[in-house]
């Protein structure tokens, strides 16, 4: 099922995010602190316009 990823629902996709970040960097990927944080903090700030 597609939905409308939201600053409401962004955390529910961390798992995905998470493990391309494994796939394609490998040993040097972001935790999931940090692809949180990201989301969070920049993605769906509120200075993003999202």
């Amino acid at each position: 099922m597609i939905k409308e990823l939201l600053k409401e629902n962004a955390l529910d996709l961390l798992p995905i995010f998470s493990e391309l970040e494994e796939y394609y960097i490998g040993e040097d990927a972001a935790a999931n602190e940090d692809i949180r944080d990201y989301l969070v903090e920049r993605v769906f700030s509120r200075h993003s316009g999202i």
